[in-house]
């Protein structure tokens, strides 16, 4: 037995070893919550606060400070929305659709003003509210909904330091609100007023919001919905407001209005999305998860820098050039039209564009059958300095009339879908369709020489359709609702990816691998919001409407000794360090192996070159899938092995053998059992 055991041992090697670094994922808010426990930063727990919209952090004089500002309400809202837009029929009511259709998952509303929190980096105090919304006068409507972009920013001479943070207005019919721009000062403690450093007004009852706020050259840079954008070296007090809202913005300059980027907002309802420096330019995308007169076009990319010289400059001297739209290099969305809005990082000397496409919008304007219209998995595009494009991340169409979409040289397809086994026995041509349910590669970000990328994921929604769900969202043929669940289940076979974000990563720029598949093993995490790097840390906001956003952070450390550690081929089958099945092997390897001679000597070899076969996996899809139906028979022994029950499975199968034995020589023996 103990041969066998060595031997089995040995094998689990040739599929699990110990990386040079190991990502330790702890939760931070509201730590020791599991799944369907209320989150939302506030200790206790707030379900309203849906998102952890935005973040950075700020050193202040006791401390380092991540800040966060969120939403409130989201999905709430979006299905007031639907309702009031009579997308439901008349006798759903928003009490039907939260506590039956969604089960109680979704909170109802009770107060509509957007938090913003701090929690000292140390850990050494729990997070703190210090701010909250005020409301609109004589109204139970808040100024702010929530905060969208906010950034750590300080002047020239690094003398003055703040973390900047950029609202989103709640639209009131009749009533003239305003976005704006707060600042929080190094030396801000809770109780103080943040400063509002700018002030945008929009027309009475329209939705306004400001989202890309950035730094370029030395300047901050701010982006509004009607796609005007506004620098500014230093960012100054703004004088009050009077009612209605006014604007001001007394110390920024206008560089770019919408004109200059041939009129998205008025032609397609596109707003200035997010800023990017690359190259010594500012790229900036323009997009909408939803135009409000449901025309996708695909999302624009224009790149600009100061030039008063050229003869194309602006009256601000700036020289914008399109990159992506109908008179760029590229088409609008990257030759896909429901891809509305991208996600921009820089990473080894090249832009990389994820792209995004809502299904939540659609829901508002188009009703619950603009959902499943909307499904288009995202893609992730680089971008030389040149402007020169590939496809990283994406169905490859060998027959598009765009040379860039002919090709992917990364490692998986649009949303990173991965087929399951059961998909690969379905017949022509679904068999080779993508299931994808992921919609957005909503933020990139670099940590320790590794590209992030966070994912929105919509599997969670599944679990609520059923045949009452599809009469409440207006199906009145039973077999038109057959056809849905049959589909529905069909993709549930195809895809087996869990509920919740992903999160993958890669040092390369086109090999990706997982930290997470299934939201940090919460599935109402249906996406990560944001991811801000500090240090030798890399904090992560989710997306939650459900039981509240949450906030967690990544730290790598070298792994030394045995127990724990990245597990490289079992990692690559399997997608993620955290799978349980990884976590098997890993234990069976500190109890048994390194504990043996030649384990020892087996190990020491294969860490330094175990990594070969896990890279080999990544890169050819149908060795993970025979990987891991090669690694099931062995997780299985090592479970049995390492709870102490191999002896009874040994007695089992004795047992059996015995049994066949004996069964057998009667047959021999012409006697009928």
């Amino acid at each position: 037995m103990k041969r066998m055991l060595i031997l089995l041992l040995v094998m689990g090697l040739l599929f699990i070893t110990r990386g040079e670094a190991v990502s330790i994922v702890t939760r931070i808010s509201n730590a020791g919550n599991i799944s369907g426990q209320a989150d939302g930063l506030q200790p206790g727990g707030d379900r309203e606060n849906s998102y952890a919209w935005c973040m950075d952090v700020l050193s202040q004089p006791d401390g380092d400070y991540l800040y966060v500002g969120s939403n409130r309400d989201l999905m709430y809202l979006f299905l007031m929305a639907s309702l009031n837009a009579g997308n439901f029929p008349p006798d759903v009511t928003i009490d039907y659709l939260c506590n039956t259709i969604f089960q109680g998952d979704i909170a109802q509303a009770t107060d509509l003003r957007g938090r913003i929190f701090r929690w000292k980096t140390d850990g050494s105090g729990d997070w703190e509210r210090v701010y909250t919304s005020p409301l609109l006068p004589s109204s139970f409507f808040p100024r702010d909904l929530g905060y969208r972009g906010a950034i750590t920013f300080s002047d020239e001479n690094g003398t003055d330091t703040g973390f900047y943070i950029v609202s989103t207005a709640f639209p009131v019919p009749n009533i003239t609100t305003s976005t704006r721009v707060l600042k929080f000062p190094y030396n801000f403690v809770p109780g103080q007023e943040p400063v509002e450093v700018m002030r945008v007004a929009s027309p009475p009852g329209q939705s306004n919001t400001l989202r890309p706020i950035s730094s370029y050259k030395g300047k901050l840079y701010v982006g509004t919905s009607r796609n005007e954008i506004y620098e500014s070296a230093l960012p100054v007090e703004q004088p009050p407001s009077g009612w209605p809202h006014d604007t001001s913005t007394i110390g920024w300059n206008l560089i770019a209005t919408d004109e200059d980027f041939n009129f998205p907002w008025q032609n397609y309802k596109y707003i200035c999305w997010q800023f990017q420096e690359f190259a010594g330019y500012l790229y900036v995308i323009f997009g909408s998860i939803e135009p409000d007169d449901h025309v996708q076009h695909g999302f624009l990319m224009f790149r600009g820098k100061y030039d008063s010289t050229s003869p194309r400059a602006n009256d601000a001297g700036w020289v914008w050039e399109e990159i992506i739209g109908d008179n760029g290099l590229y088409p609008p969305g990257m030759g896909n039209k429901f891809h509305g809005v991208a996600s921009m990082a820089v990473f080894k000397n090249y832009l990389y564009v994820g792209t995004y496409n809502d299904v939540l919008g659609p829901l508002v304007t188009q009703g619950p059958s603009g959902i499943i219209r909307s499904i288009h998995p995202p893609r992730i595009f680089r971008f030389s300095e040149d402007n020169d494009c590939q496809m990283i991340i994406g169905d490859a169409i060998f027959d598009s009339e765009y040379p860039f979409l002919r090709t992917r040289i990364g490692n998986y397809d649009s949303g990173f879908y991965t087929p399951s086994i059961a998909q690969l026995f379905f017949p022509e041509p679904y068999n080779k369709f993508n299931y994808s349910m992921t919609q957005y590669m909503w933020w990139m970000e670099v940590y320790n020489g590794k590209l992030y990328c966070v994912t929105f994921d919509i599997r969670v929604f599944v679990k609520y359709f059923n045949d009452e769900t599809l009469i409440a969202f207006g199906v009145e043929n039973p077999d038109s609702r057959a056809r849905i669940l049959q589909a529905i289940d069909m993709v549930k076979q195809a895809n087996n990816d869990p509920a919740g974000f992903d999160i993958y990563f890669t040092e390369d720029g086109i090999n990706w691998r997982i930290l997470t598949r299934d939201g940090f093993r919460d599935q109402y995490n249906y996406g990560g919001r944001v991811m801000k790097t500090s240090k030798n840390t890399m904090y992560i906001g989710t997306a939650n409407p459900f039981y509240g956003c949450q906030v967690w952070k990544v730290e790598e450390s070298v792994a030394a000794g045995g127990g724990g550690g990245n597990c490289f081929i079992a990692t690559a089958a399997f997608g993620t360090p955290l799978a349980k099945q990884v976590q098997i092997l890993r234990d069976f390897r500190d109890k048994f192996l390194i504990n043996n001679k030649y384990g020892k000597m087996f190990v020491t070899w294969y860490y330094k070159n175990g990594p070969v076969f896990a890279k080999f996996i990544l890169r050819h899809n149908i060795v993970r899938i025979i990987t891991i139906m090669l690694l099931y028979p062995l997780i299985v022994f090592c479970w049995f092995a390492i709870n102490g029950l191999l002896p009874y499975v040994a007695l089992f199968a004795s047992c059996f053998l015995l049994f066949l034995f004996v069964k057998k020589a009667r047959f021999s023996q012409g006697t009928v059992v």
